[in-house]
This record gives C-alpha cells, sequence and structure tokens, in this order.
C-alpha cells in the first residue's frame, strides 16, 4: 500500500502508527446493543474513564490487531 498511497507523492514517512481494538471481547460487549439501564449506564462509564483500556494506539506487538494507521509525512528537503 506504501508504494501505491504515498510514493507517487515524493513524501517519506517519518513515524507510522497502528490503532485499532486491543480487546475484541469487551469491545463487542461494550457496543452490543441492550435495552438495559445499567448495563448503558456501565458501558458508557467503561468508554469514558478507560477506553485506551479497549481501543487506540497499538505497541509493536499488538500490529496484528491494527484496524488502521496513522502517518506522519514529510516533503523531502530541497523540493
Amino acid at each position: 500500500m506504501t508504494a501505491r498511497v504515498v510514493e507517487p507523492t515524493g513524501l517519506e514517512i517519518v513515524k507510522r502508527e497502528h490503532f485499532g481494538v486491543r480487546r475484541p471481547l469487551l469491545f463487542a460487549l461494550l457496543h452490543a446493543p441492550t435495552t438495559k439501564r445499567l448495563s448503558r449506564l456501565a458501558t458508557g462509564w467503561v468508554n469514558a474513564v478507560m477506553p485506551s483500556a479497549v481501543y487506540g494506539f497499538l505497541g509493536d506487538d499488538e500490529q496484528h490487531k491494527a484496524g488502521g494507521v496513522c502517518l506522519l509525512l514529510r516533503k523531502p528537503n530541497g523540493k
């Protein structure tokens, strides 16, 4: 993908960060449809207080869980 998307721009990749779901089962549980008021309250609390435990930027050992990537690109000197 890098060859197809980034290389034609002439930019160079400075940094690459992968993001995605760290705990897929917890993510599915938190986002499952629910009719119980208490369950909705718990879901909102977890998402507000500790969202990075469920999803966010991933470490090098978690890249297989990535749903996307953020790239920091730089224009090479002299161009």
